[in-house]
């Protein structure tokens, strides 16, 4: 096993505050660019940890954050941050543990703590459990859970540029993962076992080669991560993982 340089052993350590999430448990994390972490309550509800004045989220505080706009409480959707501070959130597979594919969505203002609805893309009747990724210009790649569309998030608007010509297969249950290149790197599952590359310069996908195992299993596969040397890790959902 070949570890990062910089690598020290370590512990798991409780957070001393308890956690205020209900009978759902916690849900989707997110680190702010504040520092403070946004964890969702597995509906609509969120909170936010903040660290002590030495920095440490051991002794850090619970604080409720504003909830999602009314009617959106979903599981299994896109998020990310975005570079001025806000957070993205997409779709979701369920809204409130109804079966949705939604295509609701919002974004959350960390200074004002408030949540403004974004409308999908016009053309697109899902998002459901999506992907997304941050692109090398700071915008915000969005896929369609169930087809091969994907959009370009304008944040002033809060509108959407459809983008992605030439994939393959549907977006479904893919991971996405941005490369030192700056290109974006899918593991099909559709269209198992190849592979693909999004190039945001042209607003195009291209094959990037065959993958030599089937991390495959039900129409699922596992988590799909960028390793410190610039190699991707992608592992099958119940299995071992392959770089």
């Amino acid at each position: 096993m070949r570890t990062h340089p910089n690598a020290k052993g370590s512990v798991w350590t409780p957070v001393t505050a308890t956690a205020p999430f209900g009978a759902n448990g916690a849900g989707t994390a997110m680190l702010m660019t504040d520092g403070t972490v946004m964890i969702q309550d597995n509906e609509n509800s969120w909170y936010r940890l903040t660290a002590d004045s030495s920095g440490s989220y051991v002794n850090g505080t619970w604080s409720q954050a504003a909830s999602l706009p009314t009617g959106y409480g979903p599981l299994y959707f896109a998020s990310a941050i975005l570079p001025d501070g806000k957070m993205s959130v997409e779709g979701g597979e369920y809204n409130f543990g109804n079966p949705a594919e939604t295509r609701l969505g919002a974004i959350y203002d960390p200074v004002a703590n408030a949540w403004s609805s974004v409308t999908a893309p016009t053309s697109w009747t899902s998002i459901g459990d999506a992907q997304s990724v941050v692109l090398p210009n700071g915008t915000m790649m969005l896929g369609n859970c169930c087809y091969a569309n994907q959009a370009l998030f304008g944040e002033g608007s809060l509108g959407w540029q459809l983008t992605g010509s030439k994939k393959a297969d549907s977006n479904s249950e893919e991971g996405w993962t941005l490369l030192p290149s700056g290109l974006v790197l899918a593991a099909d599952v559709d269209d198992a076992p190849n592979s693909e590359l999004y190039n945001p310069a042209n607003g195009s996908w291209s094959g990037a080669g065959t993958i030599p195992v089937n991390l495959v299993t039900g129409a699922e596969i596992g988590p799909q991560v960028l390793r410190y040397d610039g190699s991707v890790w992608v592992a099958e959902v119940f299995a071992s993982g392959l770089r």
